[in-house]
């Protein structure tokens, strides 16, 4: 829960969350764990985006987007699914649901979660668009690093 988590994505793989400060101190533990066993582990951060959608109607626009059952799904437990027509993890937790994307399509995440309910007009929805899209500017000239933002 929180900033760390685990989970499982399938016979060999999970989904190991960390802060960053302890990314480089987990890679080493899980060497020295499992030295003499056939193993990969590696930092994906740059690679992913984790999002929350939280509030009254987060499952009823996540019910539109990805083919699960939020009356059944239970708090922490982790699917792999899709969002429209991306790949994602997602898990309950308190309140809200994580979802974990691939970053290249996170604004196509996120302005989905936004436009499906028509919650937000559509300058709120460029806005928040161009704000992923300067993130990832700023992530890929290095003014950013991997665990600002929603990158972790």
């Amino acid at each position: 829960s929180g900033d760390k988590a685990c989970g499982w994505m399938s016979p060999d793989e999970y989904l190991l969350i960390r802060p960053p400060s302890e990314v480089g101190q987990t890679l080493a533990h899980l060497a020295d764990a499992l030295r003499g066993s056939h193993h990969l582990a590696v930092d994906v951060s740059d690679a992913r985006v984790m999002l929350r959608l939280e509030g009254v109607g987060a499952d009823a626009v996540l019910a539109r987007l990805c083919p699960v059952d939020f009356a059944r799904f239970p708090v922490n437990e982790m699917r792999r699914s899709r969002l429209g027509q991306v790949a994602c993890a997602l898990w309950r937790e308190g309140e809200g649901v994580n979802l974990v994307v691939f970053r290249s399509v996170a604004r196509y995440a996120a302005d989905g979660c936004v436009r499906v309910e028509g919650v937000f007009d559509v300058a709120t929805c460029d806005r928040l668009a161009a704000a992923l899209d300067e993130a990832a500017q700023a992530f890929d000239a290095g003014r950013l690093a991997p665990a600002a933002g929603a990158s972790r």
